[in-house]
Protein backbone atom coordinates (compact mmCIF):
# COMPACT_ATOMS: atom_id res chain seq x y z
CA UNK A 1 0.00 0.00 0.00
CA UNK A 2 3.18 2.38 0.79
CA UNK A 3 4.29 1.91 -2.46
CA UNK A 4 0.86 3.02 -4.22
CA UNK A 5 1.04 5.98 -2.35
CA UNK A 6 4.21 7.11 -3.21
CA UNK A 7 3.41 6.64 -7.16
CA UNK A 8 0.38 8.77 -6.07
CA UNK A 9 1.72 11.71 -4.66
CA UNK A 10 4.63 12.01 -7.55
CA UNK A 11 2.03 11.60 -10.15
CA UNK A 12 0.42 14.31 -8.08
CA UNK A 13 3.43 16.60 -8.65
CA UNK A 14 3.89 15.84 -12.31
CA UNK A 15 0.57 17.06 -12.58
CA UNK A 16 0.69 19.92 -9.89
CA UNK A 17 3.91 21.23 -12.68
CA UNK A 18 2.12 20.54 -16.07
CA UNK A 19 -0.80 21.95 -14.97
CA UNK A 20 0.38 24.90 -13.02
CA UNK A 21 3.82 25.11 -13.15
CA UNK A 22 4.81 24.08 -9.59
CA UNK A 23 8.05 23.21 -9.61
CA UNK A 24 8.61 22.76 -5.80
CA UNK A 25 6.76 20.41 -2.95
CA UNK A 26 7.51 21.11 0.62
CA UNK A 27 6.88 18.46 3.38
CA UNK A 28 7.67 16.39 6.71
CA UNK A 29 11.16 14.76 6.81
CA UNK A 30 8.75 11.40 6.45
CA UNK A 31 7.91 12.61 3.05
CA UNK A 32 11.33 12.27 1.66
CA UNK A 33 11.42 9.62 -0.67
CA UNK A 34 7.82 10.26 -1.47
CA UNK A 35 8.53 13.27 -2.90
CA UNK A 36 12.05 12.26 -4.59
CA UNK A 37 9.77 10.26 -6.69
CA UNK A 38 8.01 13.40 -8.21
CA UNK A 39 10.96 14.85 -8.71
CA UNK A 40 12.70 11.80 -10.55
CA UNK A 41 9.07 11.27 -12.38
CA UNK A 42 9.14 15.09 -13.53
CA UNK A 43 13.06 14.50 -14.78
CA UNK A 44 12.42 11.38 -16.81
CA UNK A 45 8.62 12.05 -18.02
CA UNK A 46 9.32 15.96 -19.38
CA UNK A 47 13.50 16.38 -19.19
CA UNK A 48 12.57 19.36 -16.71
CA UNK A 49 14.21 20.23 -12.88
CA UNK A 50 11.42 19.94 -9.98
CA UNK A 51 12.69 20.26 -6.47
CA UNK A 52 11.76 19.01 -2.96
CA UNK A 53 12.34 20.14 0.60
CA UNK A 54 11.39 18.65 3.52
CA UNK A 55 11.01 20.10 7.06
CA UNK A 56 11.65 18.15 10.15
CA UNK A 57 8.57 16.86 11.86
CA UNK A 58 7.46 18.15 15.16
CA UNK A 59 7.58 15.04 17.62
CA UNK A 60 6.51 14.26 21.12
CA UNK A 61 8.88 13.17 23.52
CA UNK A 62 7.43 9.60 22.72
CA UNK A 63 8.25 9.97 18.70
CA UNK A 64 4.82 10.51 18.05
CA UNK A 65 3.67 13.65 15.93
CA UNK A 66 2.73 16.59 17.64
CA UNK A 67 -0.46 18.41 16.21
CA UNK A 68 -2.44 15.55 15.39
CA UNK A 69 -5.50 14.96 17.80
CA UNK A 70 -8.26 12.16 17.77
CA UNK A 71 -10.66 15.13 15.73
CA UNK A 72 -7.55 15.56 13.29
CA UNK A 73 -4.45 18.16 12.97
CA UNK A 74 -4.31 21.32 14.57
CA UNK A 75 -4.82 24.54 12.64
CA UNK A 76 -4.19 28.35 12.99
CA UNK A 77 -7.45 29.06 11.50
CA UNK A 78 -10.36 29.42 13.88
CA UNK A 79 -12.74 28.34 11.79
CA UNK A 80 -10.92 25.03 11.35
CA UNK A 81 -9.83 24.85 15.34
CA UNK A 82 -11.38 26.79 17.72
CA UNK A 83 -9.85 29.33 19.81
CA UNK A 84 -10.48 26.92 23.17
CA UNK A 85 -9.24 23.99 21.16
CA UNK A 86 -6.20 25.75 20.16
CA UNK A 87 -5.42 26.95 23.56
CA UNK A 88 -6.63 23.33 25.36
CA UNK A 89 -4.16 21.67 22.88
CA UNK A 90 -1.51 23.72 23.80
CA UNK A 91 -1.95 24.35 27.78
CA UNK A 92 -2.11 19.91 27.99
CA UNK A 93 1.23 19.51 25.93
CA UNK A 94 3.79 17.28 28.03
CA UNK A 95 6.25 19.41 30.05
CA UNK A 96 8.65 17.18 28.16
CA UNK A 97 7.75 18.82 24.98
CA UNK A 98 7.77 22.64 26.05
CA UNK A 99 10.79 23.80 25.40
CA UNK A 100 11.16 21.79 22.03
CA UNK A 101 8.20 23.60 20.46
CA UNK A 102 9.57 27.29 22.35
CA UNK A 103 12.56 26.38 20.19
CA UNK A 104 11.04 25.38 17.12
CA UNK A 105 7.42 27.76 16.88
CA UNK A 106 8.84 30.72 18.35
CA UNK A 107 10.67 33.90 18.09
CA UNK A 108 11.82 34.09 21.52
CA UNK A 109 16.23 34.15 21.58
CA UNK A 110 17.48 30.64 22.15
CA UNK A 111 19.65 31.65 25.58
CA UNK A 112 16.19 33.07 27.19
CA UNK A 113 14.84 29.25 26.33
CA UNK A 114 17.91 27.67 27.38
CA UNK A 115 17.60 29.48 30.78
CA UNK A 116 13.88 27.81 31.11
CA UNK A 117 15.68 24.42 31.30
Amino acid sequence: LEFNYMIMQSYDFLKLYENYGCNMQFGGDDQWSNMLGGTELIRRKLGKDAHAMTITLLLNSEGKKMGKTQSGAVWLDANKTSPFDFYQYWRNVADADVLKCLRMLTFLPLEQIDEMD
